[in-house]
């Protein structure tokens, strides 16, 4: 049964994966940078990069990212 639990997680895994990249190259290729859809609302999609860690903290410390990356693996 342990087997199954385990198949069961890593497609569901996989799968939010594949959607998640998906949902990334349409914004990639409908929405052109730094614009939101819609303009106003609650809830926005926003075209931005990001090239620091989470929320963009370390922005511009690529380096010391890819070390620190290396590092923890």
């Amino acid at each position: 049964m342990i087997w199954y639990k385990d198949w069961v997680f890593y497609s569901i895994a996989i799968v939010v994966f594949i959607l998640d990249q998906i949902s990334k190259e349409v914004i990639r290729r409908q929405l052109p940078l730094y614009d939101s859809w819609p303009e106003e609302g609650f809830l926005r999609i926003v075209h931005g990069l990001n090239t620091g860690s989470a929320f963009g903290l370390f922005s511009g410390f690529t380096n010391l990212l890819i070390i620190a990356s290396i590092v923890g693996i």
